[in-house]
């Protein structure tokens, strides 16, 4: 899967930018790049950005600030389309300064020492009208000791950005193909979106870090009938975003899902179809519904600001609102139910050697036994948290999840990777679980939507009866209602570790809203006494 073309991608850019500069006039501008002969292009020009970096720190500084960063951030995106792809480069700028236990942020996407030291400037002035517009508290910085600097890239077997686009969207087209070649195939689609972002990170510390990421996701779906206006669509779940190069593609037994996602889809067309049962039902959970639950119901519920309050008027707050005396003690579900976090995970959309603000991210239990362990922090959430962590003789430390999407966007703390620990007692997955319950409701497939407190919820996407250990009928506008407590306290069952899969989920929250990706991994779970609903039904 090698770049069939000379010269590279890479060598390629560096010639036209080398032609561009040459005929580049003074006082023009373009969408993201200066008129300053002196600016770099990319990060191949690694000591000038070094240097504006410095500019907008020093500048910050220099006014007053007690603690400042900044990131510089380039995006590269391709998407293969049918006609033509769709390709994008966004270059931007993020510079915060702390003031008096204040922060103050601005961002730009010109990169040029004159910008950096104006960018400084504006952050310190930031702060500085917080500290009288604010009638929070004072926030006290959780320490960085020792910060490590270096240089660290995502492995990745294939670089979708240096290899010829021809291969990719032959390879992409050929997945297409291959489904809609299937039995009774009436459509088929296969989407494909590579994504990479190079940083260079900054601080007063006199850290610098600089990371590559990569993002790459896709779908396949598949819609089969029978001739009579009937249809069932399947979803291939294999390709939700993960950290890793074109192998994710290239590497996977694709052909193979596909089979299984077409193989049941026709079994759906032979099932009755049957409106919903409103009641209690026990409830089998496909591992990727399973994923967007752990997400919503326990990840972002337990990151640090919204718990604080600090989203109230904005995504929302948290059933978590005293963190100081619920960590320890608030039984967030079972005691089979243990979750954790980190950012370290091979494979895992949200895996960083550093976070945001040069913290290298540690592996952290959040919920153990089913009670609350920890919150998910940056420096200033571990700050709201240090009296605890003195209670407990823990390291007063940030957890490493400080996460923007890119150098617009100001640092805020997101959910981290999780992993819903499976059972290693048992053998088997979601075929010998539903075996084991017999009869029962099987959710697959579904989105989750929950309140602005992460308390309650409710799914919609594919639900299935199960009579005797078998999908026995569809179940059409069937949905599964529930609070997060009644959620996890009802856990009776969970797969064993072959049977966990990775998913890359997506969230936001802020004012302009921002967002970020994570990964969850877990197996399918089974809930005993869960609320099932017709979700078209009005009040």
């Amino acid at each position: 899967m090698r770049n069939l073309f000379s010269p590279t991608r890479r060598e390629a850019i560096k010639s036209a930018a080398s032609a561009t500069l040459a005929l580049e006039v003074k006082g023009q501008n373009s969408w993201f790049y200066t008129n300053k002969i002196n600016s770099p292009k990319s990060f191949d020009d690694a000591e000038n950005c070094k240097r504006i970096i410095k500019r907008a720190i020093d500048s910050a500084m220099s006014m007053g600030a007690t603690y400042a960063d900044a990131r510089l951030t380039h995006d590269y995106m391709l998407k293969p389309g049918v006609r033509s792809p769709a390709r994008s480069e966004k270059m931007a700028f993020g510079v915060r300064a702390y003031v008096n236990g204040y922060w103050g942020f601005a961002s730009s996407t010109i990169w040029s020492e004159v910008e950096a030291e104006r960018l400084g400037r504006s952050a310190f002035k930031q702060a500085s009208a917080n500290i009288f517009n604010n009638r929070a508290p004072i926030i006290e910085l959780a320490p960085l000791e020792s910060p490590v600097s270096g240089e660290w890239n995502m492995p990745v077997v294939y670089d979708p950005f240096e290899i010829s686009y021809d291969e990719i969207a032959d390879f992409i087209d050929g997945i297409g193909r291959f489904a809609q070649r299937l039995r009774n195939v009436v459509m088929s689609s296969c989407t494909a979106q590579f994504n990479k972002q190079e940083r260079i990170f900054g601080s007063s510390f006199g850290q610098i870090t600089s990371q590559r990421l990569y993002r790459t996701e896709g779908s396949i779906s598949i819609m089969v009938g029978d001739g009579k206006r009937n249809t069932a669509t399947s979803e291939v779940e294999c390709l939700s975003p993960w950290g890793g190069g074109f192998e994710y593609f290239t590497d996977q037994p694709l052909n193979k899902y596909i089979e299984e996602a077409h193989a049941s889809a026709l079994e759906d067309l032979q099932l009755p179809l049957l409106p919903p049962e409103v009641g209690r039902f026990p409830v089998l959970i496909s591992a990727g519904t399973a994923a967007s639950l752990v997400s919503q119901t326990i990840g972002i519920a337990s990151e640090i600001d919204r718990a604080m309050g600090d989203e109230a008027n904005a995504d929302g707050t948290s059933y978590i609102v005293d963190p100081l005396e619920m960590l320890g003690e608030l039984k967030v579900g079972a005691q089979s139910l243990s979750v954790t976090g980190g950012r370290s995970k091979i494979g895992s959309v949200g895996r960083v050697r550093w976070d945001d603000e040069g913290v290298e991210p540690v592996n952290f239990d959040l919920i153990r036994n089913g009670v609350l362990q920890n919150m998910q922090t940056d420096r200033q959430g571990a700050g709201w948290l240090k009296d605890y962590y003195q209670r407990k003789n823990q390291p007063f430390v940030s957890l490493g999840c400080s996460t923007a999407q890119d150098g617009i966007e100001n640092q805020m703390p997101f959910t981290s990777d999780l992993e819903l620990e499976p059972d290693k007692k048992i053998t088997g997955g979601l075929t010998e679980m539903r075996e084991a319950m017999s009869n029962c409701i099987e959710l697959s497939a579904s989105n989750v939507w929950m309140d602005y407190q992460q308390t309650t919820g409710i799914t919609r996407g594919a639900v299935y009866q199960i009579r005797n250990g078998k999908r026995s009928a569809r179940i059409a506008n069937a949905g599964m209602m529930f609070r997060t407590s009644e959620l996890w306290n009802n856990l009776i069952m969970r797969g064993d570790p072959n049977s966990a899969g990775m998913f890359g989920l997506y969230s936001a929250k802020g004012e302009p809203r921002s967002g970020t990706y994570h990964s969850v991994t877990t197996p399918p779970i089974a809930c005993d006494e869960m609320s099932i609903v017709d979700v078209t039904r009005k009040a």
